[in-house]
């Protein structure tokens, strides 16, 4: 899983990642959506692109292991 990781929840060892969709469907209106996963990832990688290898377990994903591919993008506003 390749996207955005918006959301890191220390207490409940969950994190939150968005994923962009390639817009190559220009007439579609925004097709991002969010996965959560199960694991732990530090807070300073917030809004940090990563990719993540993930196991299925039962209807949650449980995180492997990850790499951060651009630290800190900037927001689009």
């Amino acid at each position: 899983i390749r996207g955005e990781l918006v959301f890191v929840n220390t207490k409940n060892k969950e994190i939150v990642i968005k994923i962009c969709p390639a817009s190559k469907l220009k007439n579609l209106k925004n097709k991002n959506f969010k996965v959560v996963i199960k694991g732990e990832l530090s807070i300073e990688n917030i809004n940090s692109f990563v990719s993540l290898d993930v196991d299925r377990e039962g209807n949650s994903l449980k995180l492997v292991q990850y790499e951060v591919i651009d630290k800190n993008l900037p927001k689009n506003n």
